[in-house]
């Protein structure tokens, strides 16, 4: 199951190994970075995604786009490199995929952008789950 599929337990660390096998089908070749940059974003290793992103955008035009930020990366719900780093809330290599042309409105093959998969991170990690009202009462109150 995707993110935001009602009941799902999807995490992007159960489906890591279904993810690399399938590396190829997809609009991103097989390449040794393809997979290390995936393995990286899944395991939420913010440091070395960034590492293995920077070495690439210096290597060429071609690398680049394989691995472009929009385009999905090894897996069968479509979800982009920016997918992956809006889960793991890794703000630094986001935001370098969005000056590298990443287009944080990309869906996946579940009509989900770049907020759900943030949502669906944050609700993973606990955030939100206080089950409080949420919000104030307004003016007067």
């Amino acid at each position: 199951p995707a993110p935001g599929t009602r009941g799902s337990s999807w995490s992007p660390f159960k489906t890591l190994k279904n993810a690399v096998s399938s590396l190829g089908k997809e609009a991103n070749k097989t390449t040794k970075q393809t997979k290390a940059l995936l393995a990286a974003l899944v395991a939420g290793d913010e440091e070395k995604a960034l590492a293995i992103y920077t070495a690439v955008d210096k290597a060429g035009d071609s690398l680049q786009f394989e691995l472009h930020p929009s385009l999905p990366i090894g897996n069968d719900d479509d979800n982009t490199p920016m997918h992956y780093a809006c889960y793991g809330g890794m703000k630094d290599i986001l935001l370098m995929f969005i000056e590298r042309g990443g287009a944080p409105n990309t869906l996946n093959s579940q009509d989900q952008t770049c907020l759900h998969a943030a949502c669906l991170g944050l609700a993973s990690m606990g955030v939100g789950s206080s089950g409080g009202g949420g919000g104030g009462g307004g003016a007067g109150s």
